[in-house]
């Protein structure tokens, strides 16, 4: 029963005593209190008045400046699209120069495998075709020097 005693005790007392020293549990306020958070809520209200101004003079700065850059922006865009267009044809044009050289290589290469082929054909050793296999083995070229030295 003490125990219950006691834990009541220290609930009331919990609810009945503030935590801040200067403030009662039932709202009383002291007139010193209440004119310093007057004060600050009035302070308070001025910053947000200024800040609204602030906000309200920058929305309309920036108005002007889109105004006045649009014109450049319009100017810089033909640049920007001739630059990105010289660049566009410089990578092209590099492109194609590489896709030409690699296909007169590989064009060069068929022809000098299919004239290996032939002569592979013409000295007809088994055991040179065989070899030829061998070395061909587990790549994904074995099928077509299969069918290019038979």
């Amino acid at each position: 029963m003490s125990r219950l005693t006691m834990i009541s005790l220290i609930l009331i007392s919990v609810i009945l005593v503030p935590g801040c020293g200067n403030l009662s549990p039932f709202g009383n306020l002291s007139p010193e209190l209440d004119q310093r958070l007057d004060e600050i809520e009035g302070n308070q209200n001025t910053l947000e008045n200024n800040q609204n101004a602030i906000k309200i003079e920058l929305g309309r700065l920036q108005q002007a400046l889109e105004i006045q850059g649009n014109a450049n922006e319009v100017q810089q865009g033909w640049l920007n699209v001739r630059a990105d267009g010289i660049i566009i044809a410089v990578f092209a044009v590099a492109t194609i120069g590489m896709l030409l050289y690699y296909m007169y290589k590989s064009s060069k290469y068929k022809k000098v495998s299919t004239i290996l082929a032939d002569q592979i054909k013409l000295y007809d050793d088994w055991e040179f075709k065989e070899q030829v296999m061998a070395s061909a083995w587990n790549t994904d070229v074995e099928k077509s020097i299969y069918k290019l030295i038979e």
